[in-house]
């Protein structure tokens, strides 16, 4: 159903109106709930840009976005972890999996990167 649904909207994108709101929004919506995280930010942020009256709606997009990217990095941490305890088993491979898991402070994880660049 997502991926039929993205497609149509990939259609309309590519055939019709390449700036069309309506399918950017929902091409995006359609990309998050496959997992296609990079992609739907792209097309959400594109959506937005082009019609700011949507900008709440995109935001909980953004929020369901964000949130699946956290447990993605959490899995990937893990994993990581366990290949590093296993994979090498030596104190060096242990001292490095324990940095992993203290990597990218909380503030850091849920900002844009134009947010983290004005930080820096």
């Amino acid at each position: 159903q997502w991926h039929e649904a993205e497609r149509k909207c990939s259609e309309v994108l590519l055939d019709i109106d390449g700036a069309c709101v309506k399918a950017l929004f929902r091409r995006g919506q359609c990309q998050v709930q496959l997992g296609n995280l990079e992609d739907a930010k792209k097309d959400l942020l594109k959506a937005r840009d082009l019609e700011n009256s949507i900008a709440d709606e995109v935001e909980k997009e953004l929020v369901k976005l964000r949130r699946q990217q956290k447990v993605l990095d959490q899995k990937d941490r893990s994993w990581a972890q366990k290949a590093l305890q296993k994979g090498l088993a030596d104190e060096r491979s242990a001292q490095s999996a324990q940095v992993l898991s203290q990597a990218q402070p909380e503030e850091c994880r849920d900002k844009e990167p134009q947010q983290m660049a004005r930080k820096s």
